[in-house]
């Protein structure tokens, strides 16, 4: 199964053997799903057949970013009205590791040398509009600590406002303040 995320909604690609949407049908569910932005659930026989027709679909961004630790601390950026983790683009040439610590370390003012990736975790997609072409945004997240002693700043030219490090009582209070992929990894590696 795979889900993709368009702000709150969600299309989620299911295997099937009984009940199959054709190719056709797919992509007037990924057209509908981009442009209205409502659940839909996509069943196929074959995940990885039905994952190539959203990707054909779609102009591909590739983002990395972190899920950083502090003691029993979390790191949180706040982003337009949503409290998230910092990620950002891949720059060609960089390992996808190098990005999410590139990235973590530009958008909380963190020194970069004081973070260190402890594992991989799931990658998370997201569907947004370039120019009124869909756009599929490829996040490959990991776990990382952080051994500095300084709190992080935002990045205000990226719209960030605050940086904040939150309890997992304080993550489970402020669940509905963030987006729904988000929720998603919290509850599977940290909640």
């Amino acid at each position: 199964m795979r889900k993709i995320f368009n702000n709150t909604a969600q299309l989620i690609l299911k295997p099937s053997q009984s009940k199959k949407h054709t190719i056709p049908q797919l992509q007037r569910i990924v057209q509908q799903f981009f442009s209205k932005k409502q659940d839909a659930i996509v069943m196929h026989h074959n995940i990885d057949e039905a994952w190539h027709v959203v990707q054909a679909e779609c102009i591909p961004v590739i983002a990395a970013g972190g899920l950083i630790k502090r003691h029993s601390t979390y790191l949180f950026i706040y982003r337009n009205g949503f409290w998230d983790l910092p990620k950002g683009k891949h720059d060609a040439g960089e390992r996808i590791f190098e990005t999410a610590i590139r990235e973590c370390s530009e958008e909380c003012a963190l020194s970069a040398s004081k973070l260190k990736i402890l594992k991989p975790l799931d990658c998370t997609y997201h569907l947004y509009s370039l120019k009124k072409r869909p756009v599929l945004k490829t996040t490959f997240w990991f776990i990382m600590h952080y051994s500095g002693k300084t709190n992080g700043k935002p990045q205000i030219s990226e719209g960030i406002t605050k940086v904040k490090w939150f309890t997992k009582t304080q993550i489970k209070a402020r669940l509905h303040e963030m987006y729904p992929s988000v929720q998603e990894l919290l509850k599977a590696f940290v909640l």
